[in-house]
């Protein structure tokens, strides 16, 4: 709205904005940016602390909190305890690439193939093209000597996006096929 000062010969003015109130943020999500902050800076045991902290807060529902401490928890060798947080932040947001990779990840890292195959099956229904998934789905059909579906899932992944580590696997399969 325009205030008229039409009497005085001055140019009208703006009527004064209200003052905005910042949002409120969810419970859920009030300390993600301090897990951000202290994770991306390797300050992991506060980090964790503030995880514990959000996790009881929320009674288990930030997601975030859950991958975050996923990823120390594998930083720290606790890999089947990483697949656990993985699998609860999945559980909360089952439509996440990045949640089903990293449940992927760790049961691959625990030895579980199969498993991860299965995992990486769903990941792929919601991006079919994503050339770590297919890199991921590869290097488990290698371990389950199965050659042709690893070469498949190579070759794919380099049509997307050419790397290193494709390439040296699909280097690996040609050297073990003899």
């Amino acid at each position: 709205a325009v205030v008229s000062t039409q009497s005085t010969g001055e140019p009208a003015k703006p009527a004064p904005l209200p003052k905005a109130k910042l949002p409120d943020l969810p419970i859920i999500e009030k300390n993600n940016w301090l897990i951000h902050m202290l994770f991306i800076n390797k300050e992991f045991e506060k980090c964790k602390q503030v995880i514990k902290d959000q996790i009881e807060m929320t009674e288990r529902t930030c997601e975030y909190a859950l991958y975050v401490r996923g990823m120390i928890q594998r930083n720290e060798a606790m890999i089947q305890e990483s697949l656990e947080s993985f699998q609860a932040a999945a559980m909360l947001n089952p439509n996440s690439l990045e949640n089903l990779k990293q449940v992927g990840r760790s049961l691959y890292l625990l030895g579980r193939h199969k498993a991860a195959l299965d995992i990486y099956a769903e990941a792929a229904k919601l991006a079919p093209e994503d050339p770590e998934l297919l890199h991921n789905q590869g290097v488990c059909f290698v371990y389950l000597a199965d050659y042709s579906k690893a070469e498949e899932c190579f070759k794919k992944a380099l049509s997307v996006q050419k790397t290193e580590h494709s390439y040296s696997q699909l280097g690996k399969i040609h050297i073990l096929r003899g």
